[in-house]
């Protein structure tokens, strides 16, 4: 249980520690609510575009994604509602265009949106990209 929450207390650093980092990503982590990143958000924008931009490399060109759908996690935690594990455990799935997607911290846009930054897999065939959100606190 210590490593648990240690663990999410360094990925929250470093999320805010990264929004800080990118300054297009500064004004909106100031005004992000705890409910920021809920599957119903998401929900509603299935089919739409999405930007993602690799974080540490401004070299890297940008990747135009579609939310492909809005998954629920098969496992949560026992603590949780149902309703509350519905909104907070979850996975987004996104197309990528022109394939060839790679594991990587991204920068999201979407314009009905706020950005947000996630670590990202792809599948494999390197055609999605798959971003997990499991907060159980």
């Amino acid at each position: 249980r210590l490593r648990s929450t240690a663990r999410r207390r360094f990925l929250g650093a470093a999320a805010a520690g990264t929004c800080a980092a990118v300054p297009s990503l500064r004004v909106a982590a100031s005004a992000l609510g705890t409910d920021s990143l809920a599957a119903s958000r998401f929900a509603a924008h299935v089919g739409t575009t999405f930007v993602a931009r690799p974080l540490g490399d401004a070299a890297a060109a940008p990747r135009v994604m579609r939310l492909r759908e809005v998954a629920p996690l098969a496992r949560v935690a026992p603590t949780m509602s149902s309703v509350a594990a519905a909104e907070r455990s979850f996975e987004l799935v996104f197309d990528v265009d022109g394939g060839g997607a790679e594991q990587h911290s991204y920068a999201v846009t979407h314009e009905a949106l706020p950005p947000f930054v996630a670590l990202m897999a792809p599948n494999r065939h390197a055609t999605r990209l798959v971003a997990v959100f499991n907060r159980i606190a």
